[in-house]
């Protein structure tokens, strides 16, 4: 099996909870270690569909850029400039102040291999 990570942007605790509306950024940052995430304490399974399982971890904006600054672009948008425009994208939401939580979720898929 596959995994990736997806990360939305939140606007609130509210949004945190399930109780609040939807988010306008998600981005599924490519570069970062799938492997790593799931060995974080803070990720716990959320979700099982048999043989299919998912980490989450809600944080704040302070871990996030501690994960942005550990899990650097710069290596990978060498090899794909489609992932400097996702980068760019992260860099500009982060100091946007307009996020409290963000959800990453380490995602389980099937890849066909």
């Amino acid at each position: 099996m596959a995994f990736a990570v997806r990360m939305t942007g939140l606007k609130s605790i509210y949004d945190a909870d399930g109780d609040g509306g939807k988010s306008d950024f998600e981005i599924e940052p490519s570069w970062w270690s799938t492997d790593e995430l799931k060995q974080d304490k803070r990720f716990v399974q959320t979700r099982d569909l048999g043989s299919y399982y998912d980490h989450t971890a809600d944080l704040n904006l302070a871990e996030i850029r501690v994960l942005h600054g550990k899990y650097n672009a710069s290596e990978a948008t060498a090899y794909d400039g489609r992932l400097q425009a996702i980068d760019a994208e992260l860099e500009s939401v982060l100091d946007s102040g307009k996020f409290v939580v963000f959800r990453v979720c380490v995602f389980e898929w099937e890849s066909g291999y």
